[in-house]
């Protein structure tokens, strides 16, 4: 497993975006040229709010890429091929699996139904074991 970090500043992403509270960020992962990251962030409340009859997540992810050797990071959606409607992959590096197969314990915290996977998989089995 990647060391990761639990985090309450910004971390160099851009001023403004909603990922300034993250609570947890992986470590940055190399693909290609690039580097990634996987991040929580607490959920926004108003769609418990506006969809009261829903189950809500606490917690949201999402992706984040620099260039190797830059302070910078960017948001999944700036990926240059970024494409939501394409495929599988959305226009991104398929080695984002790999990053998240890596991350899948940490994120179970967060998120009950990873966990509820990855305690039924293999890896979490003999985890559990430790």
């Amino acid at each position: 497993m990647s060391e990761s970090t639990a985090i309450t500043t910004p971390n160099h992403r851009q001023l403004g975006h909603r990922s300034d509270h993250v609570v947890y960020a992986s470590a940055p992962f190399v693909i290609g040229k690039h580097e990634w990251q996987i991040i929580v962030i607490p959920a926004d409340p108003v769609w418990k709010k506006v969809l009261p009859n829903r189950q809500h997540p606490d917690f949201n992810s999402d992706y984040y890429w620099r260039p190797i050797g830059q302070d910078y990071w960017h948001n999944l959606k700036q990926w240059p091929t970024y494409n939501l409607n394409d495929g599988v992959h959305g226009g991104c590096p398929r080695g984002l699996k790999k990053l998240f197969e890596q991350e899948k314990s940490s994120l179970a915290e967060f998120f009950p139904h990873i966990k509820e996977s990855y305690e039924a998989s293999d890896e979490g089995r003999q985890m559990s074991l430790i």
